[in-house]
């Protein structure tokens, strides 16, 4: 008699295995080398799905929402964000941005808008203000049109 794994195998193309394991609750997915490829649990509070590959491509000309209690990502290499259209971050604490390298940032136009508390600008070196005028506590000072941030909205769960 087969034992139950073996039972609970199917064979796929190219030497892939389907493996239904622990009590029906857990069905992977393997490659021919024994890899595992995917993972489906079916936990109390729902499904969870875990993927490894050798690479991950999502497209769709739709749109594409996640909605979680935590999003992080770790790119071992570099990160790319392109947006053909505005990009908006919208956060409900503090945003911290650091590099071991430069940063860098690139506009038409700069605002840099403290709503209450100060703007502080520290430099280990020197600190080097370039401008065609640099007016200080001037009312002649024209500022660029105002963007108000408010909560990003994004869409929870599938539409009709």
């Amino acid at each position: 008699m087969k034992n139950e794994r073996e039972a609970n195998t199917v064979m796929l193309r190219d030497g892939y295995a389907m493996v239904v394991v622990e009590d029906r609750t857990v069905l992977r997915l393997t490659a021919p080398d024994g890899r595992l490829c995917l993972t489906i649990s079916l936990r109390p509070g729902g499904p969870a799905v875990e993927v490894t590959a050798a690479s991950l491509d999502v497209a769709t000309s739709g749109d594409i929402t996640i909605d979680c209690e935590r999003f992080a990502v770790n790119a071992r290499r570099d990160l790319l964000l392109v947006a053909g259209g505005d990009l908006t971050e919208d956060a409900g604490g503090n945003i911290i941005t650091r590099a071991d390298g430069e940063l860098t940032t690139e506009a038409v136009a700069q605002q840099h808008r403290a709503r209450l508390g100060n703007v502080d600008l520290i430099a280990n070196d020197d600190v080097s203000l370039l401008g065609e005028r640099i007016r200080l506590n001037s009312p002649e000072v024209q500022r660029a049109p105002h963007q108000v941030l408010g909560r990003a909205m994004v869409r929870k769960g599938p539409t009709s």
